[in-house]
């Protein structure tokens, strides 16, 4: 274990030591992007630096990158500094390249890159934004958050008429808060729920686990969750929500709890298939699945669900089975970002100034439905980046999905009706618009290390390697110390 201390009083966390591949240098560089310089320094495994130089009078401002920039965010860098706003932006990215094609080698070359940043923002003053590619883990952005790292964006509001609390959905900003105050909020978000056949599970929306367990005590013979009779299946449908069981806020983990227990005992009355990879079985049997509403034309499965996987008819919408009901969950699909507290205040300006161009009406109405080609080279729709936080942008583009703009030339030539994309009515849409704000939890981004902890206990208890209490102990214990490294 390693303790790491430094400049910045607000912060300091016990990390997990990380065993590094190769040698860690940091080079600069300098892209172009339009014909506008984005300056780069990078932290990598191994390479050689060359430097670039920015306008002197520019306040700079620095953003995180862990892997590669992706391209929406190089463009936006490129327009901010071609605006001449006093401003200059540029990255610093923490590669994870590697030669190996081992997952696993794979892998520790992301969480050395993770690390890398965790010592930048604790010992440096270098990074004034972080989103969620400054980071592997989600639980990174959690442990950050709660040590200080990121200013509250609120006051950054105040003053805005076009990214504020009345032009953004109210609701996903107050289940991003914490103690009041807002470190960060998703551009676009998602959401996931367990969806079943009204004929089997009834009407009832957003279940206890005592519900789920007398519904599927009284359900026909044959049943399964997801596409597979197996036990391994039924973990990956019902415990989608892991996060449910962390509490960052105290440090501290509840997978010894009474719902953990009773999901993992009724995963574990199922067939284990060693998680072996095998077939889709027919859906026609399904008792559970998941189902991610990820834009505006799924919002049709509130009517008939023949846009998945075939006509269910009526279908419910039971959330994750929890000890209270709490429901469905929210997610970052786009990015989700922060300004650090160690900035400067003409730099904490200039971050906001950057980042808010994500959040306008102008940018989500114009980036969230993606096109594609077809045949005749014509526009159509291809998919949704998710579901707009700008409240006038998710409206607007949800009315013109309602009419139909998109969707003509994809159903033009498919014969079947479960084949076709099914556009949702206005009834639909009121029907999601209540459901997504009677959503009570929201996540950032699954964390990676936890991920793996729960899976290989779980995938040893359903394969009879271990008993049910021995991998509670196992996990409770593990994803213990986990939260301590992070907290």
């Amino acid at each position: 274990m390693i303790i790491i201390t430094g400049r910045k009083n607000f912060l300091s966390l016990t990390l997990a030591a990380v065993m590094l591949t190769g040698c860690a240098g940091k080079s600069g560089s300098s892209s172009v992007s339009d014909g506008i310089t984005i300056e780069t320094d990078t932290v990598t495994i191994s390479g050689e630096a060359t430097t670039s130089s920015k306008p002197k009078e520019n306040v700079t401002i620095t953003i995180a990158v862990s892997g590669e920039l992706d391209d929406e965010l190089k463009k936006q860098m490129a327009d901010f500094n071609a605006e001449d706003n006093g401003y200059f932006i540029k990255t610093k990215i923490y590669s994870f390249e590697s030669e190996t094609i081992d997952p696993k080698a794979y892998r520790q070359n992301m969480y050395s890159a993770d690390f890398e940043f965790l010592q930048d923002m604790i010992n440096t003053d270098d990074i004034d934004i972080v989103y969620s590619g400054s980071y592997v883990n989600g639980s990174s952005y959690e442990s950050l958050k709660n040590k200080g790292a990121f200013v509250d964006l609120y006051p950054f509001m105040e003053n805005d008429s076009e990214v504020n609390p009345s032009t953004l959905n109210s609701h996903i900003l107050k289940l991003n808060e914490t103690d009041g105050k807002l470190y960060g909020f998703p551009t676009y978000y998602a959401l996931d729920t367990l969806v079943g056949r009204q004929e089997y599970v009834g009407d009832k929306e957003n279940w206890t686990v005592d519900e789920l367990i007398e519904k599927w005590n009284k359900a026909p013979n044959g049943m399964k969750f997801g596409t597979s009779p197996y036990a391994e299946s039924a973990y990956r449908t019902l415990f989608r929500n892991v996060e449910s069981y962390l509490d960052f806020e105290n440090a501290e983990v509840h997978f010894d709890s009474d719902a953990f227990r009773c999901l993992l005992e009724l995963c574990g009355s199922l067939p284990s298939n060693d998680n072996q990879k095998y077939e889709i079985d027919d859906w026609s049997d399904v008792f559970l699945f998941n189902f991610s509403f990820e834009g505006i034309i799924n919002a049709s499965s509130f009517n008939d669900n023949t846009y998945y996987y075939g006509s269910y008819g009526n279908l419910t919408f039971a959330g994750f089975p929890s000890s209270d009901g709490s429901g469905a969950l929210l997610r970052d699909k786009g990015n989700r970002f922060s300004i650090c507290s160690s900035s400067s205040d003409e730099e904490q300006r200039g971050a906001w100034e950057f980042i808010r161009r994500f959040y306008t009406y102008e940018y989500q109405k114009e980036n969230d439905i993606m096109l594609a080609k077809d045949v005749t080279g014509t526009d159509i729709f291809s998919s949704e980046r998710g579901l707009c936080i700008n409240e006038r942008a998710f409206d607007d583009i949800a009315h013109e999905i309602i009419a139909g703009k998109y969707y003509s030339k994809l159903n033009e030539n498919l014969t079947e009706d479960w084949q076709k994309y099914q556009i949702p009515t206005e009834d639909d849409y009121k029907e999601f618009r209540r459901y997504i704000n009677e959503t009570k939890q929201c996540i950032s981004s699954p964390d990676v290390e936890l991920r793996d902890i729960v899976d290989e206990e779980v995938f040893a208890y359903l394969a009879g390697g271990q008993s049910l209490d021995q991998t509670i102990n196992l996990i409770q214990n593990r994803a213990s110390v986990w939260m301590s490294e992070k907290s």
